[in-house]
């Protein structure tokens, strides 16, 4: 998918992230864009098939959000999730806390990576 195809606009973040994989193992990795739709962490922090669904556990200051993902794009930069459902609540908690990225249109060079 071309990054003129994306349903909603992508913004960049610093989160930190827990994987948590189907068969019990977890990994850390670092979320650096996100949409009401996704997420992309990088770099790619554990060899997951594409089609694989991962849940992931993002914690942001006190809050956490525990979510259903699907893996839509993988490669040696960093892996895409495609949320199970658009999380309109966790999108709404990082535009707040992090206004800037959503007021400009440069692409950096993790929204480039996928």
């Amino acid at each position: 998918m071309m990054p003129n195809d994306r349903r909603s606009k992508r913004h960049d973040v610093d989160i930190d992230v827990r994987l948590i994989l189907t068969e019990g193992l977890s990994a850390l990795a670092n979320a650096c864009n996100i949409s009401i739709d996704g997420i992309y962490l990088s770099p790619s922090p554990y060899p997951v098939k594409l089609h694989s669904l991962v849940k992931i556990n993002l914690v942001i200051m006190d809050y956490q959000f525990h979510l259903n993902t699907i893996v839509v794009h993988k490669n040696e930069k960093g892996l895409g999730l495609m949320f199970s459902l658009a999380e309109e609540q966790l999108y709404q908690f990082t535009h707040n806390l992090f206004p800037a990225s959503f007021d400009h249109s440069a692409q950096s060079e993790c929204s480039a990576n996928f």
